[in-house]
């Protein structure tokens, strides 16, 4: 296989092109600068390393006409803070598996893709949490993480909430707000009325 030829390239570097290889075994001319022969991935485009250990810190990949799933390889870049593969075309489910061994993990924005069934619990280390316009459904997670969350977007789904004993809900012009950690007040608008 193709890591029979890396001779020089670190871990994450090989963590990556087995990620790259999964997503696009056809199509060799995206992210053509992830090169198999470089020491490291750091100079490769969407790639962010830490500037003294060199391990990968941000793998940033919005718009790049990513397909498929996401690969369980991800699990090894285990210094990984920022995952941003927005824009992409990713389906299937959300791996947490993979979410909950990123315990550096501290962004992760996978909006704007085509994933699909419910959210999982298990996002206790990220602060922003981006899963907008994808195809979510299911009952929305009452524990969906830790104390870290600082942002949530997932607007644009077909998410649910569980109600007993309703027959209508409305929460339309209302301003919701949500008091963070550190005092500040984030507002929500819900114009919306729900049958049930």
């Amino acid at each position: 296989m193709f890591l029979s030829f890396i001779s020089t390239l670190n871990l994450d570097g090989i963590t990556l092109l087995s990620f790259k290889h999964s997503l696009l075994p056809h199509q060799p001319s995206l992210l053509q600068n992830w090169n198999q022969f470089d020491p490291t991935p750091c100079s490769w485009s969407g790639v962010t390393c830490s500037p003294f250990s060199g391990p990968v810190t941000g793998l940033s990949l919005p718009n790049s006409h990513l397909p498929g799933s996401i690969p369980i390889e991800l699990a090894r870049l285990k210094q990984l803070r920022v995952l941003n593969l927005s824009d992409n075309s990713l389906n299937g489910t959300l791996p947490i598996s993979i979410f909950t061994t990123f315990q550096s993990l501290h962004v992760l924005n996978l909006s704007n893709n085509y994933l699909f069934d419910g959210i999982p619990t298990g996002f206790d280390y990220v602060n922003i949490l981006a899963l907008s316009s994808n195809s979510f459904s299911g009952a929305l997670p009452l524990l969906l993480s830790g104390e870290s969350l600082n942002s949530l977007n997932l607007s644009r789904n077909k998410l649910s909430i569980s109600v007993s004993g309703i027959n209508v809900l409305d929460l339309s012009s209302n301003s919701f707000s949500v008091a963070g950690g550190s005092g500040r007040r984030q507002v929500m608008q819900l114009p919306m009325v729900v049958v049930v």
